[in-house]
């Protein structure tokens, strides 16, 4: 796995840059410039844009937990955000 793909991946399941950086070995700096790689490649303007396309493309795969005060119309309006 790409070290972009991986520390994107860690940040689409709740990592801080600080965690992300001592389990993948390197420094906070370095994770940073990872995901500004990542948001390069994938075109996108935010990190979670970048998570959201990385997801859509099958880079990453990201769990989405729904609470009971969530209708489903909110989320499918929500997904048809162009991008």
């Amino acid at each position: 796995m790409q070290r972009w793909i991986e520390a994107l991946n860690r940040t689409a399941h709740g990592e801080s840059t600080k965690i992300a950086a001592n389990e993948m070995g390197v420094s906070a700096d370095t994770i940073t410039k990872h995901l500004q790689t990542a948001r390069r490649k994938l075109n996108a303007k935010t990190t979670a844009e970048a998570i959201y396309k990385a997801a859509k493309s099958g880079l990453i795969c990201v769990l989405i937990t729904v609470s009971a005060s969530n209708s489903l119309h909110d989320l499918t309006r929500v997904n048809r955000r162009p991008i």
